[in-house]
């Protein structure tokens, strides 16, 4: 197991509708101030694909999950804190940012521990995450929902470098319709492209991968290309979760493929 992950601590984190304080430690081999702009621009990156249900619990719909930003990030060296909003946000999720905080050692930033705290009264039970390994890596990423308005295909390839997932609707799409569903994806993109799913084929700041073009198909299907795809199967669930906020909030989605 890597020693070059940061620790990940929950304390509470099991209300379904709660506020988070989130608290990153962290030394930097470079100016201060650089090292607080990539953490910040990290926090959101990561927090753009919860905002439409791409972390939401298996039990519910992902159109009725969130994770939104209320403040920060608040400098009390060494640490930063943020304030979050979760709504039925599978507490799995923050395992995604921790993997994306380990890449920031590209950067000469080095992130120790990573707290996510429940801001209530009470007893809080303290957490901490294993990091993923071949054996629980299904277990410890946040999964698909259970209750997807679409049929998922997962379909078995062989390791290929370049992946893709089609998704076709139950209506040719227009221009507007697909660049709505790119906007979507880039969410994706930009988690997958910073090392939020490298474990544990790799340690994120050792393994690149990249998203790519979302264009049409054919008349009804849209086509999302991973162009260099270096990372968890998991990935695709929080992709999945996204697709269906798009299904139930602009063009009806009939089935998706996994490739």
């Amino acid at each position: 197991m890597s020693n070059r992950l940061p620790s990940l601590v929950l304390l509470g984190v099991e209300s379904p509708v709660a506020s988070l304080e989130l608290t990153i430690e962290f030394a930097a081999r470079r100016r201060e101030e650089r090292a607080v702009k990539a953490i910040n621009d990290m926090v959101h990156t990561f927090i753009r694909a919860g905002e439409h249900g791409g972390y939401s619990v298996p039990q519910l719909a992902p159109d009725q999950s969130r994770l939104t930003f209320v403040s920060g990030p608040k400098l009390l060296a060494p640490r930063l804190a943020f304030e979050l909003e979760a709504h039925h946000v599978d507490r799995r999720a923050f395992q995604v940012l921790r993997n994306m905080a380990a890449r920031l050692e590209m950067e000469r930033i080095e992130v120790g521990r990573i707290t996510v705290r429940e801001l209530r009264e009470g007893n809080l039970r303290q957490d901490m995450l294993p990091e993923p390994d071949d054996d629980n890596e299904y277990d410890v990423y946040p999964e698909p929902s259970s209750q997807l308005s679409f049929v998922v295909d997962w379909v078995d390839t062989s390791f290929s470098k370049m992946r893709r997932c089609l998704v076709e609707l139950r209506r040719p799409p227009k221009p507007s319709d697909v660049l709505d569903m790119a906007n979507l994806v880039e969410s994706w993109s930009h988690i997958l492209e910073a090392g939020g799913f490298a474990m544990p084929l790799y340690l994120p700041d050792e393994i690149d991968s990249f998203g790519g073009p979302v264009s049409q198909f054919d008349e009804v299907t849209i086509e999302i290309v991973a162009s260099h795809f270096m990372a968890s199967e998991t990935a695709w669930f929080v992709l999945v979760n996204l697709l269906d906020t798009y299904s139930r909030s602009a063009v009806r989605v009939a089935t998706v493929s996994v490739e």
